[in-house]
């Protein structure tokens, strides 16, 4: 039987971690951009104010 790495949880485990901060953070991205821009009546950004 082969002794493996005890960094092999870790990086099996990380994709999964990756993208659920991904997940979360984007839209705190997203918001964060549209509070410092101008939105015209439509929801359309028309740059920063």
């Amino acid at each position: 039987m082969s002794r493996f790495s005890p960094l092999v949880p870790y990086a099996l485990v990380l994709p999964g971690f990756l993208l659920a901060a991904f997940i979360v953070l984007w839209p705190l991205v997203q918001l964060g951009i549209i509070s410092v821009s101008e939105v015209n009546r439509f929801g359309q950004l028309r740059g920063f104010a």
